[in-house]
């Protein structure tokens, strides 16, 4: 159960992170948009501006930049090939925290190993199962988000009860309501 909300937690912030669109210090928004409906990645340059202001905030800086950066000096061709998957994505996961990642994963677990009502998972359990299959890119993923935010997301998770904390329409909520996930 908790690799299921583990796994859930992490494809939440991947499937965050994949639409994200430009960067604080790199390219606006409006060309990031542009660029994506010229490449058919977005047909709808309103909505990705929307979701683009909401990771605008949500994402480090240095993270942000990068991704925009990437997505606007390569051609759409290359965008759009399916070996590059998502490059962006992955070069500009490399600058995000592994350490945030880390505290984020502990300080649910804390939350996880009171809820559970087996007694028997320990905060070690807990870690390594919801790192199991992403381990040091799942961290980073994460990392990829401001502290402010990761520190949002921990916030709303606490401010659960227990039986809360183990629907994901809650977990979803607490996603949105920090910037982690878009309606």
């Amino acid at each position: 159960m908790k690799t299921i909300l583990g796994m859930s937690l992490l494809a939440i912030f991947s499937l965050g992170l994949m639409v994200a669109c430009g960067g604080s210090s790199g390219p606006s928004c409006e060309d990031v948009c542009n660029k994506m409906v010229e490449c058919e990645q977005d047909d709808n340059v309103t909505e990705c501006l929307n979701q683009c202001a909401i990771f605008k905030d949500a994402l480090r800086s240095e993270v942000y930049a990068e991704l925009g950066d990437c997505f606007m000096e390569n051609t759409c061709e290359t965008l759009n090939a399916e070996e590059n998957g998502d490059m962006c994505f992955e070069q500009a996961m490399t600058l995000g925290s592994t350490t945030a990642g880390e505290a984020l994963v502990d300080d649910l677990c804390v939350k996880y190993v009171e809820c559970d009502e087996t007694e028997t998972l320990t905060q070690e359990d807990c870690v390594s199962q919801m790192t199991a299959g992403g381990g040091e890119d799942a961290l980073a993923a994460i990392g990829m988000f401001k502290d402010s935010v990761l520190d949002c997301f921990v916030g709303c998770v606490n401010d659960l009860t227990c039986a809360e904390t183990m629907d994901d329409n809650n977990m979803d909520a607490c996603s949105q309501d920090c910037g982690l996930l878009l309606d």
